[in-house]
């Protein structure tokens, strides 16, 4: 049905407007072409959301998610307790296919799909050129939204990169939950329990933001599984909703303390 298909991307570039392809991109006048450019890059930024996050989505079919860039279904999802790229979330998924690592390859594949439903009324060179920005994209994305979680001034892509490199690194061989790491290291704060190599990184970012009595609380936030479970077992053995509204407050003051979030990338 092309012509329900033009008018629908159509739709899409008229109610959810985004950015213009790169100047140099074949095919760029193109409405199936332009279309394509904006869902990758935000797909390639709602990947490098879940991975700042620490979340893993569980479920991550093509049906799942929108040419808005946002999520849904699911799932049974989960927050990290540690650092593993291999962690997943759905007890059916043996494989790994979406654990928390696989994220941003799936989401890329996901791209890959909606290029194939568009090769109905477009050239496959086009769309395979904006499919190949999700890479470059991704790796901009998880710079930017790092540095705002960790409460630093970027400081460019070598530095930045090396950053979260170096963090996923201290993350992964010491046990480390992202909430309570950047947590630890908020405003590029160190302890004797950082690594070298990270400390030499960190003392080179200037801290962002203002300060929140919330950085100087015992221990952070978190979503993990088992605190969520006993809210619901309040809920549901005694009707006892003073756990989840308890919750909520905190959670509303640790988005105080982090301030304006980064802008989804994608939209104009």
């Amino acid at each position: 049905e092309e012509d329900n298909l033009s008018a629908l991307i159509d739709y899409c570039l008229t109610q959810f407007p985004g950015n213009e392809p790169p100047e140099d991109a074949p095919g760029r006048e193109e409405p199936a072409v332009r279309l394509m450019h904006q869902v990758v890059e935000r797909m390639a930024d709602l990947a490098a959301s879940y991975m700042v996050a620490g979340f893993v989505h569980g479920v991550l079919n093509t049906d799942n998610m929108n040419i808005t860039g946002e999520s849904f279904d699911y799932g049974p999802w989960r927050w990290l307790p540690t650092w593993d790229p291999s962690f997943t979330a759905a007890y059916f998924d043996h494989t790994g296919l979406y654990a928390f690592g696989r994220q941003p390859e799936a989401l890329h594949w996901n791209c890959g799909q909606f290029a194939i439903a568009l090769r109905l009324i477009a050239d496959s060179e086009p769309l395979v050129e904006a499919l190949n920005r999700f890479g470059p994209l991704y790796m901009e994305n998880i710079a930017r939204r790092w540095c705002w979680r960790m409460g630093v001034q970027p400081r460019g892509g070598e530095a930045d990169g090396q950053l979260v490199a170096l963090c996923e690194k201290a993350m992964r061989e010491g046990g480390h939950g992202p909430d309570a790491f950047f947590f630890a290291h908020r405003g590029g704060r160190a302890s004797d329990q950082t690594p070298r190599e990270l400390s030499e990184a960190l003392s080179a970012y200037k801290p962002a933001g203002t300060g929140h009595d919330y950085w100087s609380d015992d221990a952070p936030q978190s979503m993990l599984i088992e605190e969520v479970e006993a809210i619901w077992s309040a809920i549901d053995e005694r009707d006892d909703w003073a756990p989840l509204m308890a919750k909520v407050d905190a959670l509303r003051r640790m988005g105080e303390a982090h301030g304006a979030p980064p802008v989804p990338a994608g939209h104009t």
